[in-house]
């Protein structure tokens, strides 16, 4: 059964669905080993918020920021999530900062102010952090002092972003548009190569084999079918800085994970708005597994390396909760969550 822990009075703790856990989740240390839930909210209305499941007990743990943090929003469209050193580093897009909260207590450490609307997030030490921005640069961020000390300027709407040894691989393609990958040393924090792609390369991983794979969304015109670019998969040999194998996906190929096998789970949206699951094998070369893994509406993904379960992550309308699914990694469903899911849910911390 899944439960959502709320603390509906000053003393008293009761699982149910009902209550409103804006202000009411309970504030105490999380289980040590779970997965985070990003929920990105709806746009102007500062409801973004996390949530924590426990897959050994059951449990989905809501809102927790407010909880943890005296009632305070954590913001307007959180969009991207990721783990380190005990940290939890969230990317709160409209509200134009990265949020960094403590593992397990939810409580804020720092807020980082950013210039530029950020996007994505990658922490390559324990000091320093990369994000990438709407206004084609990238930000470097010192994690000893919390602030944003430079600004790099790469392609058109950058996206991800990848590390290969000391290099970044920036994604330029938000949104369909674009299509280079900007290359970046971080020692000297500067562009030192550009790699053409097909249009819109936009999520990405790195695989066990070092290789790193990308999704290219393709372009789309709304109401002009006619000018739309097929989307793909391309892999990109880090140091030879090339592309060294493509598969072209039907529809528009979006978020992406990858399990210890290497085996890639891309989430493709098609022309009516539905998304299917592809699930890919990657070497020596890329091919289809199949191409329906699972289908429905998703707008975010990851992979329980340890539980080896795939978690899916519906929006729903972007007003109302939106719903997590888990499956095995063969598609078999496991179990779903609702309660204590926030708005839009779009992406996953595991902390293992």
């Amino acid at each position: 059964m899944i439960r959502t822990l709320i603390l509906c009075s000053a003393a008293v703790f009761i699982f149910m669905n009902g209550c409103d856990t804006r202000s009411s989740v309970a504030s105490m240390p999380l289980p040590s080993h779970g997965v985070y839930i990003l929920n990105e909210g709806t746009y102007q209305s500062r409801n973004a918020e996390i949530s924590f499941y426990d897959p050994t007990s059951g449990t989905v743990y809501g809102n927790l920021y407010a909880a943890a943090n005296a009632d305070q929003a954590l913001g307007d469209i959180a969009n991207d999530i990721q783990v380190a050193d005990g940290k939890l580093f969230i990317v709160v897009n409209y509200s134009r900062k990265v949020e960094v909260i403590a593992v397990g207590t939810n409580r804020k450490i720092a807020s980082i102010p950013m210039i530029g609307e950020p996007r994505y997030i990658r922490i390559v030490s324990p000091t320093k952090a990369y994000v990438t921005n709407m206004d084609s640069t990238v930000s470097v961020l010192d994690l000893g002092t919390w602030t944003e000390v430079r600004r790099i300027r790469v392609g058109d709407y950058p996206e991800g972003i990848l590390m290969a040894g000391n290099k970044l691989f920036v994604l330029n393609g938000g949104f369909g548009s674009g299509g280079t990958i900007s290359v970046i040393s971080v020692d000297a924090d500067s562009v030192i190569a550009t790699v053409a792609t097909p249009d819109g390369p936009s999520y990405g991983v790195a695989g066990n084999d070092g290789r790193l794979y990308i999704s290219c969304t393709g372009y789309s015109e709304y109401g002009h079918p006619e000018n739309d670019t097929p989307g793909g998969v391309i892999v990109i040999d880090p140091v030879s800085l090339t592309v060294v194998d493509s598969l072209a996906i039907q529809g528009h190929p979006g978020k992406l994970a990858i399990d210890s096998l290497n085996t890639l789970y891309v989430l493709a949206l098609s022309s009516t708005g539905s998304s299917s699951v592809w699930k890919i094998v990657t070497g020596p070369h890329v091919s289809v597994l199949n191409h329906a893994l699972v289908s429905g509406s998703f707008y975010g993904i990851g992979i329980h390396a340890t539980r080896g379960e795939l978690y899916l992550a519906d929006a729903g309308d972007y007003v109302t909760p939106g719903r997590v699914a888990i499956h095995t990694l063969n598609g078999t469903f496991v179990r779903g969550l609702r309660s204590g899911i926030g708005v839009a849910p779009n992406g996953f911390a595991f902390v293992p």
